[in-house]
């Protein structure tokens, strides 16, 4: 199946008085694999790939803890596309190294630019448990932060649920690097994909951060809350941080606050953010890192 969005065309409705138009054979051809590496490779290197920044606020005070850099793909005359357009494409096509590494490092010089070296400011940057297994991972990410002067101490990394961890004793190590770097580490969306409880047992997480669909299945299934009230039993005795992500509502607010999670992100609190909207965002109560509680806050 041809996929128009791939070359860059959206399906057209004629107008029923006009004739049929067609394509030409040579955009019909399906779009291969080997091209849609190429594609992705190509805008990696070209800066296509564009951060946004969704913040990450205190439920209980309103101040903005940091943000999250959430990528965006923005091909020429082609939709923007969000990450679970292209991630997967590039976890299975070797491309994941190079578009992380292309994110963190527009996120540390965004961040640095327009919010400062000098705030507290948090920032976190997804990353695929496949690079776990990088001997070399944590050099790279303290070469990056010592780059554009980023204390080491306001990155997350947030280890994502699209794969397994398939060697345990060197992602064990890589955790370890990162730690003794005082990079933090996350357990990215607890309830989906491979973000389970064990994987939180297993690993010294600093952050765990909690699925918008296990925050919902918690309002009607007591198996859901138990498996939250005991992800964030472990993470407290961990010294970990709790995340609700996906909030879209007072009332969600509301019930992350009592399931116990500090810290939330969602589009109630505010949607992702370009860097210079960030910093209107950030400027609406007088600093960077103080924001007015929005209308309807619980």
């Amino acid at each position: 199946m041809l996929d128009l969005s791939d070359i860059g065309l959206e399906p057209v409705n004629d107008a029923p008085h006009r004739a049929p138009r067609t394509l030409p054979v040579s955009l019909m051809r399906p779009v291969t694999a080997a091209a849609r590496r190429a594609r992705l490779h190509d805008a990696i290197q070209s800066g296509e790939l564009r951060n946004r920044y969704q913040p990450i606020v205190e439920l209980a005070t309103g101040i903005v803890a940091g943000v999250e850099a959430l990528v965006r793909w923005h091909a020429p005359g082609r939709r923007i596309r969000k990450p679970n357009g292209f991630i997967s494409l590039a976890e299975d096509s070797g491309l994941i190294a190079p578009l992380t590494f292309a994110v963190l490092d527009r996120a540390l010089s965004e961040v640095s630019r327009w919010v400062g070296v000098d705030t507290a400011l948090g920032l976190s940057v997804n990353i695929s448990p496949l690079l776990l297994s990088d001997a070399h991972l944590a050099r790279r990410i303290a070469t990056a932060l010592d780059r554009h002067e980023f204390a080491p101490e306001r990155l997350t990394v947030e280890i994502t649920e699209s794969h397994d961890i398939a060697d345990v004793e060197r992602a064990h190590h890589t955790i370890e690097h990162l730690r003794g770097g005082r990079v933090n580490v996350a357990l990215d969306d607890l309830g989906c994909g491979f973000a389970t409880i064990s994987r939180l047992e297993r690993f010294a997480f600093t952050q765990l951060k909690i699925s918008k669909s296990l925050i919902d299945r918690t309002v009607a299934s007591e198996q859901a809350r138990q498996t939250v009230a005991r992800a964030i039993e472990i993470a407290r005795a961990k010294g970990a941080a709790v995340v609700a992500e996906g909030l879209e509502s007072a009332e969600a607010v509301g019930a992350a606050r009592e399931l116990g999670c500090e810290l939330g992100q969602g589009f109630f609190l505010s949607p992702p953010l370009t860097g210079r909207d960030l910093v209107r965002w950030l400027g609406g109560a007088g600093n960077d890192r103080q924001r007015a509680l929005p209308s309807g806050w619980s």
